[in-house]
């Protein structure tokens, strides 16, 4: 039985853009085919899709979306073992971190909306060919269920990645992130990529100083990405947490696509220290 890949695309914009002098469709090719699982890979468009469900053998269809150019190719596997394991359908989801709110038909906020009712879909996602419907989209009704996400699975603005810099709000005191919420569709109307930082005021801190690494990765600015990889690293040890403990972890796979795109022998070494010291066994571990 065969598994098939499909990169959708839309418009002329999405073919010419890239990322580190690769098109953002090459990145997802490049993950579908890097995980292992995918048979064949296809670049097409949403509609077009669909046609892979009448194609005998194929047992699972992914669909993968190159504005998502560094979803790493685990959410391949993840998302076709699920399908495989029984679903319909399986769709990578990662927490709302952001302040959500309610407003109604004037435009007014009536209530924040509870983070922990929500999660945020990601690409590549699975698919069975019998759930897969005309205009590529999951049929009603169908079996779906969810993988844990990844952060590096973001969407990027096709037309923002050569020219245009990512851009993070980082609020004062007395202030939180919601305060830019009338700033940040202004700047996303430009195809500026924003992020708004929840800030305590300790500031700097691990999670602002993963996401400025995680902007200077994005431009290509490899050295001031490392410098803040390994900042966020020695604030989360010198704070001690479980959630400096997943930034920590974060930083480290920040480090690691560092070693991959610049491939020298220190940022190999580096990884390599950090993995080392996180996959050791707790001090009162009875492991062997």
């Amino acid at each position: 039985m065969t598994v098939a890949g499909v990169v959708l695309v839309s418009g002329d914009e999405i073919e010419s853009a890239r990322l580190d002098g690769t098109t953002l469709i090459d990145h997802a090719v490049s993950a579908l085919r890097g995980s292992g699982v995918v048979d064949v890979v296809s670049v097409l468009s949403p509609a077009s899709a669909s046609v892979l469900s009448s194609v005998d053998g194929v047992e699972v269809v992914v669909l993968h979306d190159p504005h998502r150019p560094l979803a790493p190719a685990s959410l391949v596997t993840a998302v076709v073992a699920a399908v495989r394991a029984g679903a319909d359908a399986a769709v990578p989801v990662v927490e709302v971190t952001e302040t959500v709110k309610e407003v109604d038909a004037g435009g007014r906020i009536v209530r924040t909306v509870p983070r922990d009712e929500l999660v945020q879909l990601q690409y590549p996602r699975a698919v069975r060919p019998s759930a897969l419907r005309p205009d590529g989209s999951v049929a009603p009704g169908a079996r779906t269920v969810t993988v844990p996400g990844a952060t590096d699975a973001f969407a990027m603005h096709a037309s923002s990645r050569a020219t245009k810099p990512v851009i993070i709000l980082v609020h004062g005191a007395f202030a939180d992130a919601t305060s830019f919420q009338e700033l940040i569709p202004l700047l996303q109307q430009q195809h500026l990529p924003v992020v708004a930082v929840q800030n305590p005021l300790d500031s700097p801190h691990p999670e602002f100083l993963y996401l400025y690494g995680r902007a200077n990765l994005l431009t290509g600015n490899t050295d001031e990405a490392a410098k803040a990889f390994d900042a966020a690293i020695a604030k989360a040890d010198s704070s001690p947490s479980p959630a400096n403990a997943t930034i920590k972890k974060e930083s480290v796979l920040g480090l690691s696509l560092i070693s991959v795109r610049t491939q020298t022998q220190r940022d190999r070494w580096k990884v390599l220290n950090h993995y080392e010291e996180l996959t050791k066994p707790p001090a009162n571990s009875n492991a062997p």
